[in-house]
């Protein structure tokens, strides 16, 4: 997702539902396995929802805690949070400009 630097979460749900796809987090303890249409909904309900990337972090850890380990140790998610805030309904509302 950071890689792209810009991401359309309501087309790539659409399509990681009609494919089925999976995503698989590896580490020495325990593989996890998630919906890719399952984390990305979560990803950007914790944008829209976020005013911070530390909020962001908090919503990410208790929505889905088998993954708490990496978001507390991925130097990523400032930017995953700002990636993602761009699509979000609250997002596009932050960047219209001001009017007072």
């Amino acid at each position: 997702l950071i890689a792209s630097n810009q991401i359309n979460f309501k087309k790539e749900i659409k399509i990681s539902k009609g494919k089925n796809n999976s995503l698989l987090f590896a580490s020495n303890k325990n593989n996890v396995e998630l919906m890719t249409a399952s984390y990305l909904k979560t990803i950007r309900k914790a944008a829209n929802r976020s005013r911070d990337t530390e909020e962001f972090q908090t919503f990410l850890i208790n929505n889905l805690p088998q993954l708490s380990r990496q978001f507390t140790i991925d130097n990523n998610l400032k930017e995953l949070y700002f990636i993602s805030r761009k699509d979000t309904f609250n997002g596009k509302i932050d960047a219209l400009p001001s009017v007072l």
